[in-house]
């Protein structure tokens, strides 16, 4: 069942629009998996319409997932201005729930993920990338792009992904026919201003489980620059997974597959499934 929230927040200059959906009762035991609840954070070119096929995918497995909606948020404010937002989200819905919470960045928006637990009420499990950017100390968005000339595929910089053409070619090419076709109507950019020349700062780090789930047939950001940032900025191996940049959309059933997996590993082991 689905619970929109819409809450304001005047102390945190949060609003914050999202869905929570939990398992139908005959649905929590199909897969005779502990429920965990994964909060999936939209990239920067989807709503969080787009995360309807994981959603689906999620709940068959027993488990809660919330959505936020981080597109009325002022493009002027600050990573943690988009934190708040995805915080209150969790924090409206662990508590129906008690269960363990991961909370998942898609693409862009790993450059709010290192901010949300120190915002968040609710006792996090763990923090996931996917096909994501990740801050390191002292960098911002900007500066790693301007700074890592392999961080992006060349031909996608520039590219303007609200057109059919291009959006088909970098993010949906993977996806069958009538996949892609749903996820042109998915899309709508989120351009965080401040946030994308926001440098990291030094002492940002909540010590939780951390994962990266990367993309082999990724041609927006490169499968090299995710490996690579994975393990220097991280610390951990990568998941990788045959795909492009949109697993929520071309291999949702897998993608849910792998979550579970992370979810249920000990606290230490890298829950890859390599």
């Amino acid at each position: 069942m689905s619970h929109p929230i819409d809450r304001a927040g005047a102390a945190w200059q949060v609003r914050v629009v999202s869905q929570f959906e939990i398992p139908l009762p005959g649905e929590r035991n199909e897969w005779n998996s502990e429920m965990t609840l994964f909060c999936l954070i939209h990239g920067s070119i989807q709503s969080p319409c787009g995360w309807k096929l994981l959603r689906h995918a999620l709940t068959r497995r027993g488990h809660g997932v919330v959505t936020p909606d981080l597109g009325g948020v002022d493009p002027a404010g600050d990573a943690i201005i988009y934190a708040r937002n995805v915080a209150a989200a969790v924090d409206h819905a662990s508590p129906q729930l008690n269960e363990p919470v991961w909370v998942l960045a898609h693409s862009a928006s790993g450059m709010f993920l290192p901010w949300v637990p120190g915002v968040a009420r609710s006792q996090l499990s763990g923090l996931i990338y996917l096909a994501a950017y990740v801050p390191a100390p002292g960098e911002s968005l900007l500066s790693s792009f301007n700074s890592d000339a392999g961080m992006f595929n060349p031909h996608w910089v520039g590219k303007n992904p609200m057109q059919d053409r291009i959006a088909q070619e970098f993010l949906f090419h993977d996806c069958s026919v009538e996949v892609s076709q749903w996820a042109m109507s998915t899309r709508r950019l989120m351009v965080a201003h401040q946030a994308m020349k926001e440098l990291l700062p030094d002492d940002l780090s909540a010590g939780l489980p951390v994962r990266y789930i990367s993309c082999r047939l990724d041609r927006t950001l490169t499968p090299a620059w995710m490996k690579r940032a994975s393990s220097e900025r991280l610390g951990v191996d990568p998941i990788e997974l045959e795909c492009g940049h949109c697993p929520h959309l071309s291999i949702p059933d897998e993608l849910a597959d792998v979550l579970a997996v992370i979810s249920r590993a000990p606290p230490g082991h890298s829950g890859n499934s390599k």
